[in-house]
């Protein structure tokens, strides 16, 4: 199997044209279902939509998921934006993701939760393939290194921080004022988090799916039924909304009357990829909204050395992780040379069956199981070894030479070695 990616982000298109490719949530089961992938992992944020693949074709796979993601998302025109990766640069990439180093606001710490969101997705939908399972965790590793071991993190704001500087610098303070917060998600919970932080005294929570009750379980607040978020949208002194939902949850007419005679401009962050917030809004003199295009013209500069210490641990992580499945193309090698030595076990086990007690055949077979492993240990590890350092042919032909393990060893170890180049090409 080899690894594969499509995908678009921020840095390929404006936040608005990404809108459109958001739409492929249900490509992963698509994409296993059909066969054209083994598994299939979704990433899908406020600055990207990426789809990682573990195919026997990847190049095959990655036209197709291509397609569908432009087709699905009606986003055809696009096409020559969508990249492409396969094989060393799809860890290097997605662990740089992971990190924050791709992010519109470099160093924004929401995007680590995104990636162990978006593989728990998959696991769910039954369409993490080990490899991806793999891959994925081992970005998290990375990430968490690079915030326990870098200055990154602190060097950046995240984008609610700056969504939240933007209000601050244009209506004053936030302690003290009452702020709507509509949704529930994760992106919810970060905001709730930063709002609390900057003094908050009054959070109303409400949700379209009716899950503002279970969230203020966890996050207190006064919860607004879902027939009143005219009322909230009265009472606040801001609006932040990240409902995920498919179309907007406030619009002109629904604000207009909501807002009624108020005279002051009433700030709305809208931090959702498809817009919580109509067009029609930012026409209105009663409304000042910041979006997320306002927030990448606005995202502060990267801390150079911060960005440097954390794509040192980046590239160290690309190449533990390169080295760790390059040693798994040697299983099957590792497989023969163990079928042979149990194969021989086996034939002496029943010989001993037809001499011995019961009680000693199992004495026997404990040690010959301890003898296996122990003799077994070092080839193992020397097998993994040589593979990593491009000398598969040569374990190959020492496997062949001292146990006769055959042609088709060879070609299922190589085949490992060299799969997907000529697909790719």
């Amino acid at each position: 199997m080899a690894l594969a990616l499509i995908g678009v982000s921020h840095a390929d298109v404006a936040l608005h044209e990404l809108e459109g490719f958001a739409a492929g949530a249900d490509l992963p089961h698509e994409l296993v279902s059909d066969g054209t992938a083994t598994g299939a992992v979704l990433l899908s944020t406020c600055n990207r939509v990426e789809l990682y693949l573990d195919t026997d074709a990847p190049g095959q796979a990655a036209t197709e998921a291509r397609e569908m993601l432009l087709v699905g998302g009606g986003t055809p025109d696009l096409a020559p934006v969508v990249r492409q990766r396969f094989e060393d640069d799809v860890p290097r990439h997605l662990f740089s993701v992971a990190a924050g180093l791709e992010s519109m606001v470099v160093g924004e710490p929401e995007i680590a939760g995104q990636v162990r969101a978006a593989i728990s997705v998959a696991r769910q939908d039954g369409t993490a393939s080990p490899p991806l399972d793999r891959l994925f965790g081992a970005a998290s590793r990375a990430s968490r290194q690079v915030t326990t071991t870098t200055g990154l993190q602190a060097a950046s704001r995240s984008i609610v921080q700056v969504a939240l500087d933007l209000v601050e610098e244009a209506h004053g303070a936030l302690a003290g004022r009452t702020v709507c917060l509509i949704g529930t998600g994760s992106f919810a919970r970060i905001a709730y988090a930063a709002l609390r932080e900057r003094g908050v005294a009054d959070l109303l929570l409400y949700s379209l799916s009716g899950r503002a009750t279970r969230f203020a379980r966890s996050h207190p607040g006064t919860v607004v039924p879902q027939a009143d978020l005219a009322s909230a949208l009265a009472a606040a002194d801001v609006v932040v909304t990240c409902s995920g939902a498919p179309h907007p949850v406030i619009d002109a007419g629904s604000l207009t009357a909501a807002l009624g005679p108020r005279t002051a401009p009433l700030p709305i962050v809208d931090l959702a990829l498809t817009h919580d917030v109509d067009s029609s809004v930012s026409e209105l003199d009663l409304a000042e909204v910041v979006d997320l295009d306002r927030i990448q013209r606005h995202a502060p500069p990267a801390h150079t050395a911060a960005v440097a210490e954390a794509r040192t641990v980046v590239d160290a992580a690309v190449e533990a992780f390169a080295a760790g499945e390059a040693g798994r193309r040697a299983d099957p090698a590792i497989v023969a040379l163990r079928r042979h030595v149990q194969a021989a076990m086996g034939r002496e086990l029943d010989r001993a069956e037809r001499k011995h007690a019961a009680s000693t055949v199992l004495a026997v077979t404990g040690a010959l199981d301890r003898f296996a492993n122990e003799l077994l240990h070092v080839p193992t590890l020397r097998a993994r070894e040589l593979v990593q350092q491009g000398r598969g042919e040569e374990l190959v032909a020492a496997l062949d030479t001292l146990f006769g393990l055959g042609p088709e060893v060879g070609a299922a170890l190589l085949d490992g070695l060299g799969r997907g180049d000529e697909d790719r090409a």
